[in-house]
């Protein structure tokens, strides 16, 4: 998965947890927080914001291939 989507799929999966968080009812801020953790916290999730912000920098060198 590309950077960018891995990044946009992190953060709809967060939104929804805050979503869910938000409704009417009792809520659980310790299992909301250890939810958000695995979504942006996964290594794959950092790199990939990592690597965005680095073409963001140097937006000659992204997307040299398409794929």
């Amino acid at each position: 998965m590309d950077p960018e989507k891995r990044v946009t799929k992190a953060v709809e999966q967060a939104q929804s947890i805050l979503a869910r968080y938000v409704e009417p009812g009792p809520r659980d801020c310790e299992n909301t927080i250890s939810e958000l953790m695995d979504v942006l916290d996964d290594e794959a999730v950092v790199e990939a914001v990592e690597e965005t912000k680095m073409e963001s920098r140097h937006p000659s060198n992204s997307r040299s291939s398409s794929g």
